[in-house]
């Protein structure tokens, strides 16, 4: 939101920061369902870190590799996502259109959920499931 602040002159960074104890606080209810659903329908728990000791740091750029090969066999998708952020970056300088607003947001999520994820494959997933990169495509959609 910031970004998009930033790029657009219309919008003023006050408005968003004013904004910003209702997008917390429909943040925080949110996680709150989650957490109530993660409680009552699943027996296993939630979704948690590994011992840091079985951290698959040395694989990491094995990991990084399978997540490639899996972004190559979704081509379109992945070069569709590919021109948005660019079509963004620009935007930040060269703000044309509101649409470039979606564009923004769009952008910083993709660049910034592969990372994560990527980082997830290494502390969370356990061995076998990085290694393949598993949900890779679907994490992504």
């Amino acid at each position: 939101m910031f970004l998009v602040a930033k790029a657009d002159s219309k919008i003023r960074l006050a408005g968003v920061l004013r904004l910003l104890p209702v997008m917390v606080l429909l943040g925080f209810a949110v996680y709150s369902v989650w957490r109530y659903h993660v409680a009552v329908h699943l027996p296993g728990g939630k979704f948690l870190f590994t011992p840091v000791r079985e951290w698959l740091i040395p694989e990491a750029f094995e990991i990084l590799k399978v997540m490639l090969e899996v972004a190559g066999r979704k081509g379109a998708y992945f070069a569709m996502m590919t021109a948005v952020t660019v079509a963004a970056f620009l935007a930040l300088w060269k703000y044309r259109h509101p649409f470039a607003r979606l564009g923004v947001i769009a952008a910083t999520c993709f660049v910034g959920f592969n990372p994560v994820l990527w980082v997830l494959y290494i502390t969370a997933f356990g061995r076998l499931n990085a290694l393949h990169a598993v949900s890779f495509w679907r994490f992504n959609t």
